[in-house]
């Protein structure tokens, strides 16, 4: 079986050590980052990952621009990625307008390992159309 290849974009560099450790301790898995959302698209010619953790809050352009133009784009690739979307802001508003912009997931910030992991299985095992892993109690709620 291959590497999970998970995408991390944050601007924010001690939120990327933190995902990045957090994601590195999943068997097989390799990790790759990005400042902002531009940096990401410039990689994901090059590199097709598994998966994006993406923040919210990032500048010039947030994490709900960056995924309704992954969305609208012509990559096919791209349009069914997977993304989870990480902020600090998960009030119902902000969670809904994640949402509806096509984000697959959502983490509250501060990440936790259980969190970060039992979302992307999650995310994952629907992307492939598997019944999704037993959830922890702590992380049952993806989308409030």
């Amino acid at each position: 079986m291959s590497a999970l290849k998970v995408l991390i974009i944050d601007d924010n560099p001690h939120a990327r050590r933190i995902a990045r450790a957090i994601v590195a301790g999943m068997e097989d898995a390799e990790v790759f980052e990005a400042a902002d959302p531009k940096a990401a698209m410039d990689l994901s010619t090059v590199w097709k990952c598994d998966v994006a953790l993406v923040d919210y809050e990032m500048s010039p352009m947030n994490g709900v621009a960056f995924t309704k133009l992954v969305r609208a784009g012509s990559t096919p690739f791209l349009k069914q990625l997977p993304i989870i979307m990480m902020t600090g802001h998960a009030d119902k508003e902000h969670v809904l307008e994640a949402r509806n912009a096509g984000v697959n997931g959502f983490i509250a910030k501060p990440l936790s390992v259980g969190m970060v992991i039992g979302q992307i299985e999650r995310t994952m095992a629907a992307a492939a159309g598997a019944p999704a892993p037993s959830v922890p109690k702590a992380v049952n709620s993806t989308w409030l």
